[in-house]
């Protein structure tokens, strides 16, 4: 089987994990803040502006709570991963779910962005960036920093491709470190704040509420007077977690260069056999995540099951969220276009190990597809 996603685990995570069993503490240690640190200085910000969390999930959940109250308006691609609907409604806010600009890509158009945002009073707006493909982000924060809107940055398949240079163009962003990431966590969340305050503010609800003493906890220990004063979720990194991320980051260029390697060379088969297949833009300076493209013709479904067929596994990313029963009541005006890109979108296998005769297994599987 040459499955679709493939997290790339070897000695070096290995070894820390159980560097990590040995020390005895689980919980959230030493580890998980050394994996702020090595974040904070692959994106070159300071330190004090991140926090880790338990998932990507949790930290749009965090972000949300500490921003805004309840009822507030927010504005989201209705192209986007069900986690940002979640957040959304687990903040007891509204969702307003947004068409694509085109049926050949997964964004808000600026201009529908400005459109949105005169005919509702929407607090914020959520901009993600897709497979390998960054979205206009510095068009949006213009957008919204006019209008008074903050700018919420999903940024959870953006790791180790943006810097401070991309981070000042949101009031907020999230990364991601769940299992099909490019750097994984097994499971994992990171949060920014461009205000350090809202940073202090968030701490304690990653812990449940409560306001542990942050020196004792990078000692691995605890202590037990501590007070509790809001509301909170059990949304910490454990030491485990972030003994596994910190490994992946030091790999970066390693699976950088891999991942690069494997996009550009299915890529390329693909093209010079010159088959009904457009790819979604591949921004080079992003570490590729997801290998996504639209099928010109034939039937998405039925090239899926012929896939499947020779053992080769592909994806869906992903089914708009006015799809599904539980967010349709939230759709904004139509939402033909992220629709017709859903039905034509397939993610095709691309993970750090990929070799390249699956690669080129995959492709012929493929042409076989179109030439029977």
């Amino acid at each position: 089987m040459i499955p679709l996603w493939k997290p790339s685990i070897g000695k070096e995570e290995s070894d820390l994990i159980q560097s990590v069993l040995n020390l005895g503490y689980l919980g959230h240690g030493s580890y998980s803040d050394k994996f702020e640190v090595i974040c904070s200085r692959i994106l070159n910000i300071n330190r004090e502006n991140l926090l880790a969390c338990s998932t990507g999930h949790a930290g749009l959940h965090l972000i949300l709570n500490s921003l805004f109250s309840e009822e507030s308006l927010i504005a989201t691609p209705t192209f986007n991963n069900i986690a940002d609907f979640q957040a959304i409604l687990n903040n007891n806010c509204i969702p307003l779910l947004v068409d694509s600009s085109d049926s050949n890509s997964p964004y808000i158009s600026p201009e529908t962005l400005s459109e949105c945002i005169k005919e509702n009073k929407i607090d914020a707006f959520i901009a993600l960036d897709y497979a390998s493909n960054f979205c206009p982000l510095e068009e949006y924060y213009s957008i919204c920093n006019k209008q008074g809107v903050k700018l919420i940055y999903d940024a959870a398949h953006s790791f180790g491709s943006i810097n401070e240079k991309r981070l000042n163009f949101c009031d907020a962003a999230m990364f991601s470190f769940d299992p099909i990431k490019t750097f994984t966590c097994i499971d994992g969340g990171l949060i920014y704040f461009k205000d350090t305050n809202l940073v202090s503010k968030t701490k304690p609800k990653r812990f449940i509420g409560m306001q542990q003493n942050e020196s004792k906890l990078k000692e691995n220990k605890r202590t037990w007077d501590y007070d509790c004063s809001q509301e909170g979720w059990r949304y910490h990194l454990s030491n485990i977690h972030a003994a596994v991320g910190i490994s992946q980051i030091n790999r970066l260029e390693e699976i950088k260069n891999k991942r690069s390697i494997a996009m550009k060379y299915m890529r390329q088969l693909i093209l010079d056999a010159n088959l009904p297949l457009n790819f979604v833009k591949w921004d080079k300076d992003m570490i590729p995540f997801m290998n996504v493209a639209l099928l010109n013709s034939g039937d998405k479904i039925e090239l899926q099951k012929h896939l499947e067929k020779e053992n080769i596994q592909s994806g869906t990313h992903w089914k708009p969220g006015h799809l599904f029963t539980k967010f349709k009541s939230y759709k904004y005006k139509s939402c033909k276009n992220a629709e017709d890109f859903y039905k034509k979108a397939i993610s095709l296998p691309l993970f750090t190990d990929l070799e390249q005769k699956d690669i080129k297994k995959v492709y012929s599987v493929i042409k076989s597809f179109f030439h029977k």
